[in-house]
């Protein structure tokens, strides 16, 4: 009678637990944490087996077992610490089952009753206890012991599992793996494949729902229903629980948006850096490490290629450089890049921005970025507030979960928000700034015609992944930079439903008339919703613009042609018009009065309701023009600054092909030009942008190791020769007591801006020096009555339209020489004759301690002043000349890929020369900087690698294995002479084929460079032998090997008595053919690393 009763008390717990959990009936897809029996409810079961007590025959009692199943299971879920034994249960409940009780009461209650199956291991051997300890999830109590240890694991795993699926490796192997390092419950079959269960799941919901890192995540899922709690091996209602599982889905969305932005070719976000009445965006841009495009092999002129971003027709600025390779079966263009974007200020955040690829000034691929243009005005601008930043997510119509949205609304916008909680309403720039949560319906009626766009922060959902347009192009630009479609182009995107109109009406049903002009291209759902919107320009698909060559250069023709209607007319300065109606269009007759422009405005219209769409045309000049940014001249003399937006415009022959070149040269290399390019045109005129060039310019310059040199560019060919002079600075200064003068030797008319810079402290405020004034115009001349304590430089403002060199000003008080141990003492003293090793023994004592107290000066002057040569200041210059410092630099900054490319360019330094030792005791250096501020090693070792993994595109050296988070880690791979010996082989006849039709390959110290390789790498001498101008490019990954393994230097090819053009010329070598020399240097240098050479 006491069993029954015993029996109806537990049997009555149980069914209120599954009623209180909406659960009719146990489930054999259900373990037992998901019963998410609570605390209380747990204290009541255990007091009530342990106040029953052991039944006589525990075995025969499918209740009890049933009971005793679900406290063991909830008892290792919330109590247990350590040990893989029964000990804790018995302890816990007073009494103890035998050996012989245990597997047919675990069996009963779990698989009987609870539906749930007994694990086996070895084979067909019943694991009970483990069984019970897999129903009851993960030990919460032991994760709360451990802390911060698991929550990192369990992270990392997050990180890494969708890694190690898509490897194809075994995730089981992995997880145990990183569980490994925890106490012996982690190590369980069970446990493991708790915590993959988990893993995944989190993955799926994290996906599902596209969580924002800086949601509240778990709410954001209880909204759902809470059914979403029982699916966790933990117990959720502790704030324990709750926690730990927001951290890992923050975590987890953090990596889910990395994953997406590493697999995106272009990722951009845009952000109202400004919401006055002036609005200001800033654009972030981030491309993918390797770039895939097409583009024809005969428009590739070298391995080197620079990435502009554009804005319509003008280039905002230039993103990166990189090394391209190519596959000719495929027509397919890859480019390395070496940094993989930045930020830009925006100025006409209307216009679409495109990725332009330039090689030797000259577009060879451009691509626009979609959804980068901003209809502000025309249609809903949606942002949300991130981090204290206002990030556009979107136009027009846009669904993203969030507790809050605003939205920039045109000013004829009607608002429908019946299904919106409104928390603010301001008025911005001619428009309204709406922030609502909810559903916000917005109607705009234009032209007799609606669009209607929702916007809501309930889901995120998107109709349009990506629309792509499809369709041919005339061949030449709109003013806006906009490609000019010919006949309606194709827009396909995911909602097969969706309609594509073009102005008012539906695509299908226009008229082929209405279709063509400036366009509002749409795309809308089967409810009206407007979810797309994007001005196109259209014209008749059989429009043909020719460009026709006259007598000469200052005359010529442009014809018009088209079946259809069309109204034509060409607008522009200093240029005589005659039009001549012909049957099927117009020719216009053209002859400039002076100079011919460089393009034209041609206005088309072939539809009469909408506006005409401009065209820039080139005119039909012949040989070649060179332009200054505002279409004058372009000057004898000018600084590298002012080639922005200059150009020159090559023109094809009045019967055929014309060959044309520019070459640079320096100084100090009258004997040979420096840089030489070819340009053959012959339909089109070429434009090349000699902005595009200044990183050529800039690496000349620094090899004359003079601040005030000057490069010559030589443009020749089918054309008149002309030289052009162009170099850092544009005026001298002058010093006088306490005046100074700005007497500008070229680029007359422009304003000098010098301010006082405080060298000592770059974080020192500039003081802006007054000009003398003579009948209120400025004279040049400059008061100079308050100088610094400490030394101190007159430089050009960044804003000064004048570029000068620096001026040095002592301070006006003496410091000690003794005990200089910071930058900002040790530029104060420094003094070439007396002690001019001073910055670099600050430099080296940094190098060797991450926590110096001068890393903040480092990183300081180059925020503040990093407009201005990097010689202006000695701190780069002494730099440059250690190893160990220009690795540490690397390693301890946060953001160091701008400033390598600028000492790459501005001093020649070659990151591939950098000696393994000093990328080594950098690595080791960064990683002991984290671990002396108690970071777990496991974090550690991920920032080390995620460093190296950031500035590798500098030096395939850094992610080749031979430098590793590990201490003492070594090369893995070894290569065996012969292997070597014949990879090296193929290799260079690879180098042959590609340069094949090069004119000119660098040769300095070719024969200096082989006798140095064939002295310590004396079975290379039984390779194919180069030829004489060729051994200086083939020697050097050999030579580039021997140094960084230590077992040369460049002093001994240089001599002691090294030049800036030496460090340049060498470099020139490294670069002529990237693919040659990491085939062959990384290998030489595994050889090297491993002894091999032995």
């Amino acid at each position: 009678m006491a069993s029954s009763t015993n029996s109806m008390q537990l049997m009555s717990f149980i069914q209120g637990v599954m009623e209180r959990k909406g659960i009719a009936k146990p489930s054999s897809r259900q373990p037992l944490f998901q019963y998410h029996v609570t605390s209380e409810e747990y204290q009541e079961l255990k007091m009530l087996i342990r106040d029953l007590g052991k039944p006589e025959y525990p075995r025969k009692n499918k209740v009890w077992c049933a009971a005793f199943c679900l406290f063991s299971a909830e008892w290792y879920r919330r109590e247990y610490l350590i040990g893989w034994s029964w000990d804790g249960i018995w302890t816990t409940l007073g009494f103890e089952l035998d050996a012989n009780e245990r597997g047919d009461v675990v069996y009963k209650g779990l698989t009987e009753f609870w539906k749930r199956p007994v694990s086996t291991y070895q084979g067909d051997r019943k694991s009970y206890l483990g069984s019970l300890f897999s129903e009851g999830g993960l030990p919460f109590a032991l994760i709360s012991q451990e802390d911060s240890r698991i929550v990192n694991i369990l992270k990392r795993i997050l990180r890494s599992y969708d890694d190690m699926k898509s490897l194809g490796s075994g995730t089981y192997d992995f997880i145990r793996h990183e569980l490994s390092v925890l106490p012996e419950a982690f190590q369980k079959e069970t446990t493991v494949e708790l915590v993959s269960r988990m893993v995944e799941l989190i993955l799926h919901l994290t996906d599902k729902h596209e969580f924002d890192e800086n949601m509240n995540i778990v709410e954001v899922l209880d909204e759902q229903g809470p059914e979403w709690r029982k699916q966790f091996p933990i117990p959720m209602e502790t704030k324990t629980g709750s926690d730990l599982i927001s951290s890992l889905f923050k975590s987890a969305s953090i990596q889910r948006k990395e994953r997406v932005e590493k697999k995106s070719r272009i990722f951009i976000e845009q952000r109202l850096s400004n919401i006055t009445d002036d609005l200001a965006f800033i654009v972030k841009i981030k491309l993918a490490k390797e770039f895939d495009f097409k583009t024809p092999t005969e428009k590739l002129t070298g391995a080197r290629v620079e990435a502009f971003l554009q804005e319509g027709s003008s280039i905002l600025d230039e993103v990166t450089v990189g090394q391209i390779q190519t596959n000719p079966d495929e027509q397919t263009t890859r480019v390395y890049l070496r940094k993989p974007g930045g930020e830009y200020r925006r100025n006409r955040p209307e216009e679409s921005l495109f990725l332009v690829f330039a090689q030797a000034g000259k577009q060879i691929y451009r691509e626009e970025i979609p959804g980068s243009d901003l209809q502000i005005g025309n249609i809903p601008i949606v942002i949300k507030h991130k981090n204290d930043q206002r990030i556009v997510i979107g136009t027009g119509s846009v669904s993203h979960r969030s507790e809050k949205l605003g939205v920039l609304l045109p000013k004829d916008a009607s608002v429908d928000a019946s299904n919106t909680n409104v928390f603010d309403v301001q008025p911005v720039s001619g428009m309204e700034n709406l922030e609502f949560n909810g559903d916000l319906r917005v109607t705009l009626n234009r032209d007799e015609h609606s669009d209607i766009y929702v916007i809501s922060t309930k889901a995120n959902t998107s109709d349009l992944e990506s629309v792509l347009i499809e369709g041919r192009t005339l061949d030449f630009l709109s003013k806006e930079g906009q490609p000019i479609y010919l006949g309606v182009p194709r827009l396909k995107c995911s909602n097969f439903s969706a309609q594509t109109w073009i102005g008012k009406e539906l695509a299908e049903h226009i008229t082929s008339a209405s279709c063509y002009g400036k366009q509002s291209v749409k795309l809308k759902d089967s409810q009206g919703v407007t979810l797309y919107y994007k001005k196109l320009n259209i014209l008749p698909d059989d429009i043909k613009i020719n460009l026709i060559q006259g007598s000469s250069a200052r005359s010529g023709a442009v014809e018009v042609l088209s079946s259809r209607s069309l109204l034509s007319s060409i607008k522009c300065d200093g240029i005589n018009i005659r039009t001549i109606r012909l049957k099927n269009g117009r020719r216009f007759e053209l002859e400039a009065e002076g100079k011919p422009p460089s393009e034209m405005r041609m206005f088309l219209q072939a539809n009469l309701e909408s506006l005409p769409i401009e065209v820039l045309v080139p005119f039909p000049s012949q040989g070649a023009l060179a332009f200054a940014a505002d279409g004058s001249d372009l000057p004898k003399a000018l600084t590298v600054d002012e080639l922005l937006g200059s150009r020159v415009v090559f023109y094809p022959a009045t019967f055929g092909k014309a060959n044309y070149a520019i070459s640079i040269r320096g100084s100090k290399f009258q004997s040979s030009f420096v840089a030489s390019w070819r340009y053959r045109v012959s339909k089109l005129p070429v434009e090349v942008k000699l902005y595009d060039l200044r990183n050529h310019i800039t690496e000349i310059l620094a090899a004359t190791g003079d601040l005030d040199a000057k490069v010559s560019i030589e443009i020749s060919g089918d054309c008149r020769t002309r030289q052009y002079s162009v170099g850092n600075y544009s005026a001298l200064l002058e010093r006088n007591e306490k005046v100074i003068e700005v007497s500008q030797s070229f680029g007359s008319g422009k304003l000098a801006k010098p301010v006082l810079i405080d060298l000592a402290d770059p974080l020192a405020k500039p003081k802006v020096l007054r000009s003398r004034l003579s009948e209120g115009v400025e004279t040049g001349i400059y008061e100079l009555d308050r100088p610094f304590d400490t030394p101190s430089l007159i430089v050009p403002s960044k804003n000064s339209e004048v570029k000068f060199r620096a001026g040095f000003i002592p301070g006006t008080r003496q410091f000690a020489n003794d005990s200089v141990n910071t930058l900002n003492k040790a530029v104060s003293v420094f003094q070439p004759e007396v002690n001019k090793h001073v910055i670099s023994s600050v430099l080296l004592a940094m190098s060797r301690d991450f926590n110096h107290a001068s890393w903040t000066f480092i990183s300081d002057l180059y925020d503040s002043y990093s407009y201005l040569p990097l010689s202006t200041f000695e701190v780069w210059k002494s730099a440059v000349k250690h190893d160990d410092v220009l690795a540490s630099i690397v390693f301890r900054l946060e953001e160091p890929l701008d400033l390598m490319q600028a000492l790459q360019e501005q001093f020649n330094v070659s990151w591939d020369l950098i000696s393994l030792k000093a990328w080594n005791d950098a690595s080791q250096n960064y990683k002991s900087f984290f671990l002396e501020k108690g970071l777990p090693d496991s974090v550690v070792d991920s920032l080390v690698t995620t460093k190296i993994k950031k500035i590798s595109a500098f030096s395939p050296l850094l992610t080749a294995g031979f430098i590793t988070p590990e201490e003492g880690a070594a090369a893995k791979t070894r290569i065996t002479q012969l292997l070597y010996t014949h990879m090296i082989s193929e290799c260079f006849q690879d180098l042959l084929r590609h340069s094949s039709d090069v004119e000119r390959w660098p040769s300095s110290y070719g024969i200096e460079i082989e006798q140095l390789v064939f002295s310590k790498l004396t079975f290379l001498k039984g390779l194919n032998k180069p030829s004489g101008y060729q051994k200086a490019v083939t020697y050097a990954p050999f030579l580039s090997a021997l140094i960084v393994t230590g077992h040369m230097t460049l002093k001994e090819l240089f001599g002691l008595e090294d030049s800036p053009s030496d460090y340049f010329q060498f470099k020139q070598l490294i670069e002529f053919d990237r693919q040659w020399f990491e085939a062959s240097y990384l290998p030489t240098v595994g050889l090297l690393v491993s002894g091999e050479t032995k």
